[in-house]
């Protein structure tokens, strides 16, 4: 017995009310048009490959206008994020802290173009800020011990 002759049974003997059998009916075939869809696709693609070539992942077959609703602006860093960097780099000895402000712009350049959310991008500059001090120590230049008289 199929879902949709049981689905029908169920409609007549009380337990399901016909307006849900239409619904689920018309879901089913718009799901079968999709499938359907989906096919000749895959099958188009599937004419069109050149020996060695292998089918695109499923998000490029998105019609042209929904592609150009995926692409974005190139992502920056959150601008708190950057303070917070910039303020991690500052704890640094002046020495290091253009190399080092450098680098941590740099990562959270590489989160963002990644596609890292904010809270991410603030987890990162909090990282860095609370191992500033840490790093300022081991950057620190060794002191001399003064010869005992």
């Amino acid at each position: 017995m199929t879902a949709l002759a049981s689905l029908l049974i169920a409609a007549a003997t009380g337990a399901l009310a016909v307006s849900a059998v239409i619904a689920a009916v018309l879901s089913r075939r718009a799901t079968r048009q999709r499938m359907k869809e989906r096919e000749l696709r895959l099958a188009e693609l599937s004419i069109t490959l050149k020996p060695g070539e292998v089918i695109p992942p499923a998000g490029s077959w998105a019609s042209p206008r929904k592609r150009k609703k995926r692409k974005r602006a190139a992502a920056r860093p959150a601008w708190p994020a950057r303070g917070l960097a910039d303020a991690a780099s500052f704890l640094l000895p002046s020495a290091d802290r253009d190399r080092y402000s450098k680098e941590f712009r740099s990562e959270l350049w590489d989160l963002a173009q990644g596609g890292a959310g904010r809270f991410m991008q603030m987890r990162h500059a909090l990282r860095q800020l609370r191992g500033a001090l840490p790093m300022r120590m081991a950057l620190r230049p060794p002191r001399r011990r003064s010869a005992a008289p």
